[in-house]
């Protein structure tokens, strides 16, 4: 099978980007998603690496914030409930289901470490796999909303979300999805920064705007 490349995906890209930023305590910004990261903003950086892979590429939003949304050239499709990543991941599914494709791909706006190369990976592995969804694993820890998912798994997440009180992404992502371990690829991977750190918290930003800076020296030298 031939390697692919940019905009070789063939698959639908939904950025999530419904979280509610509460841990983060913001006052300059009302979301998350709005904060500086190099010379864009956490989205927009999310963003671009989404359109290098894809040519179809939306914003899953809560629904609080299609005014805020609205300078941004992505078609929004909106939560129609608020109970974490698992809503976001409903809502792509849903999609992509109505849309008639038969896998999507969701990010996270909050990872800005995820590389092309790994999620060109993904989707090569996906070709050979069995599973309906195939998502991110790194050092033990698994990461849901970096993954590719099947459509037909939106009616199971809907009947588990109606039925379940505690509604973990990660087990029900554990139940559902095959785990693939992380590894640089195409040398693009860095063991000297996680590339699924989720920044949740100040010192969080701040130390992904540290690393990025490095990075950015990194690569012009």
């Amino acid at each position: 099978m031939s390697t692919a490349s940019a905009m070789s995906l063939n698959l639908p890209i939904i950025v999530i980007a419904g979280g509610q930023s509460q841990r983060l305590q913001l006052e300059n910004y009302q979301r998350k998603w709005q904060l500086p990261f190099g010379q864009t903003t956490l989205l927009q950086h999310m963003l671009d690496l989404a359109s290098q892979l894809s040519q179809e590429v939306l914003i899953n939003s809560s629904g609080a914030d299609t005014a805020l949304l609205s300078d941004y050239p992505y078609p929004v499709i909106n939560d129609e409930i608020s109970q974490g990543p698992l809503s976001g991941l409903l809502c792509a599914l849903e999609w992509g289901t109505k849309k008639g494709h038969k896998y999507i791909v969701t990010l996270p706006c909050d990872t800005p470490f995820i590389s092309k190369q790994w999620i060109i990976h993904l989707y090569e592995q996906l070709q050979t796999s069995q599973s309906e969804a195939l998502i991110s694993r790194y050092k033990e820890d698994i990461h849901p909303l970096c993954g590719i998912w099947s459509t037909h798994l939106a009616a199971d997440l809907r009947v588990f979300m109606n039925t379940n009180k505690k509604k973990a992404v990660y087990r029900w992502a554990k139940e559902h999805a095959e785990p693939m371990d992380y590894t640089p690829v195409n040398k693009d991977g860095d063991f000297s920064i996680d590339p699924f750190m989720n920044i949740n918290t100040l010192e969080e930003y701040e130390r992904a705007l540290s690393l990025n800076a490095k990075k950015l020296v990194a690569k012009s030298q």
